[in-house]
């Protein structure tokens, strides 16, 4: 009786250290793990080490990937203590996706307790049962990212699985996809050899939700990136808008959530001679 006693002290004493921790550093509450899992992953497909932003809003990040081909922009709103201030802190993505958040449940909530003079983050999750990671961290490796400035004439709003199936249904044909923005009307080619598919999209097409293409827009990509980005974004919202512009990358943005955003943004591929 007395161990088993002395083993609850234990627990009871350890818990209230935890939470202790969380409270005097930084934390940041976030009350939907499992989409904040999906929006890391899609960030691991382009950036295993992310730098993210902490301040009184929430959570940002942007990163490119290693060929500079393409580059994601996050925004999450999220409870936090900071006001004034911002910190910045190294995310290994592999590391939190395939260990910290790998078994994730709907509805729990998850927080982040940042101690910077020790380096180190606690990772907590409530919902189901209670549990916690605890992370080390070095000091952010500052990169500068320029702020994407970019004119779209062009934009069509689609449900993100339509978008998707597009995408797969063209990669059959060939690895880029031209698209093609004029006349209120988004065309998407592929070909192949003696083989092209052309799927047209305009007001009134499957999951179609509005197009804007006035100015008539010409642009090529490669469909081995979009197509596994566009699954993820559609794991996360319903809704995708894709943009395009002569001097400009083609963007992809999603809102999962009120104040929220993760864009991403893919330089168009130049055709072979």
């Amino acid at each position: 009786m007395k161990k088993k006693e002395q083993k609850r002290k234990r627990r009871r004493k350890n818990k209230m250290q935890r939470e202790d921790w969380v409270v005097s550093a930084v934390n940041v509450i976030y009350p939907n793990a499992k989409k904040l899992s999906k929006i890391l992953k899609l960030t691991q497909m382009i950036r295993d080490e992310v730098n993210v932003t902490f301040d009184g809003e929430g959570m940002s990040y942007k990163c490119i990937d290693s060929s500079h081909v393409a580059m994601v922009m996050v925004k999450i709103p999220m409870e936090t203590n900071l006001s004034n201030v911002s910190i910045e802190v190294p995310f290994n993505m592999d590391e939190m996706v395939e260990k910290v958040f790998q078994k994730v449940d709907e509805g729990d909530e998850v927080s982040f307790g940042i101690d910077l003079k020790a380096k180190k983050m606690l990772v907590m999750f409530r919902g189901g049962f209670e549990k916690c990671y605890c992370l080390k961290f070095e000091e952010p490796i500052h990169t500068e990212f320029p702020e994407p400035k970019f004119y779209f004439p062009s934009s069509l709003t689609i449900e993100s699985k339509v978008l998707h199936d597009i995408f797969k249904e063209l990669e059959s044909i060939s690895d880029t996809t031209t698209i093609i923005a004029k006349e209120g009307k988004f065309t998407f080619s592929a070909e192949s050899g003696d083989m092209t598919n052309v799927i047209a999209v305009s007001r009134g097409s499957k999951g179609v939700i509005n197009v804007d293409a006035d100015a008539e827009i010409r642009s090529m990509y490669a469909l081995s990136y979009l197509t596994p980005i566009m699954r993820q974004m559609a794991s996360i919202a319903k809704e995708v808008e894709l943009k395009i512009g002569d001097t400009a990358p083609l963007m992809l943005r999603i809102q999962p959530g009120e104040g929220e955003f993760v864009e991403y943004y893919l330089a168009p591929r130049v055709p072979d001679d």
